[in-house]
């Protein structure tokens, strides 16, 4: 299937707003920052849920005419595959947030950096962005909303496991993934 097609697939598979918990279409074959987003199509081949890889679908090309954002994802992309430990610079955080609103943007969303005790409105809610320091490895987890009205922090811990709740109530930024305590990096407010 050609990128523009998965790009429409994906796009087509984006879940009921508010995104409410904990009941999903799909939760097979799909990673955080799929759940961040709401998308529900099966990425079998792990390729499409990526900061970036949203928007390299739209555009069928890598990922933009950006050779700078273009060479540091390049780079991550290699660090995350080799497992080794790798301290994420600003200036590579501030590429994620980039992407992160690009491919908010085709989708229809808009991203907007905000401050993490922010309370969301009636017509958006917030993703965090969180990085590994074991792994190098990026982490989303995001607001939902239960039936009855509540919000949780909910994520999705990699790609064949099912959605989790998350206690931030408290106001506690901190977050452990595999008994590894992940370094909080920017929140988000998702309108939709």
């Amino acid at each position: 299937m050609e990128s523009k097609k998965i790009f429409e697939e994906i796009k087509k598979s984006m879940g009921d707003f508010p995104p409410f918990c904990p009941e999903y279409r799909n939760q097979e074959n799909t990673n955080c920052y799929a759940h961040a987003l709401g998308l529900h199509y099966p990425d079998e081949t792990q390729r499409c849920y990526s900061p970036g890889k949203i928007t390299a679908l739209f555009n069928e090309s890598d990922i933009f005419d950006d050779d700078e954002l273009e060479n540091v994802l390049h780079i991550l992309g290699k660090n995350i595959l080799s497992g080794s430990k790798y301290a994420f610079t600003p200036f590579e955080i501030k590429c994620l947030a980039t992407c992160v609103k690009r491919d908010c943007a085709l989708l229809g969303l808009h991203a907007v950096e905000c401050d993490f005790f922010k309370s969301s409105s009636s017509h958006s809610y917030k993703i965090l962005l969180y990085t590994n320091p074991v792994s190098s490895g990026w982490h989303f987890i995001r607001e939902s909303i239960t039936w009855e009205g509540e919000k949780i922090w909910t994520h999705k811990p990699g790609w064949y496991k099912p959605i989790q709740e998350l206690d931030l109530s408290k106001g506690h930024m901190s977050f452990k993934f595999d008994n590894v305590t992940l370094n909080f990096r920017k929140c988000f407010e998702i309108f939709f």
